[in-house]
């Protein structure tokens, strides 16, 4: 599930240009996210998770098994609703609600990495035209480099500043597989799925 986890996270990050209603994005190796106005279906290692509405379906694609949290905490296990004391039922809303905000910071994320990155772009197409500059007696490469460095030096502290967020991504990952060992330890028809291994 960690595996799951991270990929899930990177995914996020990587394609959140995608983010638009109704747009689908395939990438190599049978991977598949599809961002809705209704929610987000990501497959990956075997894993589908879908977040469809208010409830969050995850299905081991190999093996068939089926984990559903309602939006009123029910698990769900190939169909089954496990009965759960209300330290478990508050194990699995605090499971939910991770998984929630992992997906929406991460996207946020992942859009502002998209937007630094056409910063990036724009900037070497920018210095390209600023190269025409020089044909003025008055404007002298130091010039054109004291441009350019001046506008990389804002785009490189929006890119430390994103990094510091992905770190934070990073950290909601590591909660949120935390979380899932904890659910995995209380919850044996959890365990016995087996999708660590």
């Amino acid at each position: 599930m960690k595996k799951t986890i991270y990929s899930l996270m990177a995914f996020l990050l990587l394609s959140s240009f995608a983010v638009a209603d109704n747009t689908e994005t395939r990438f190599p190796g049978a991977t598949d996210i599809d961002f809705r106005a209704s929610g987000l279906n990501c497959d990956w290692d075997n894993i589908s998770i879908n977040i469809d509405g208010d409830d969050i379906i995850m299905t081991n694609r190999r093996q068939g098994d089926k984990v559903e949290i309602t939006h009123e905490y029910d698990l769900i296990i190939n169909g089954k609703t496990i009965e759960m004391d209300d330290r478990q039922r508050e194990l699995v809303k605090d499971f939910y609600h991770n998984l929630i905000d992992l997906t929406e910071y991460a996207t946020a994320v992942g859009i502002e990495g998209a937007k630094i990155g056409v910063k990036g772009a724009a900037l070497g197409i920018s210095a390209i035209g600023k190269v025409f500059k020089l044909l003025d007696a008055n404007y002298d490469t130091e010039d054109l480099e004291r441009e350019v460095e001046r506008e990389a030096y804002q785009i490189e502290r929006q890119a430390a500043k994103l990094e510091r967020r992905a770190e934070e991504v990073e950290w909601m990952a590591d909660e949120l597989e935390d979380l899932f060992a904890e659910m995995e330890r209380e919850f044996v028809e959890l365990k016995d799925l087996h999708w660590d291994h």
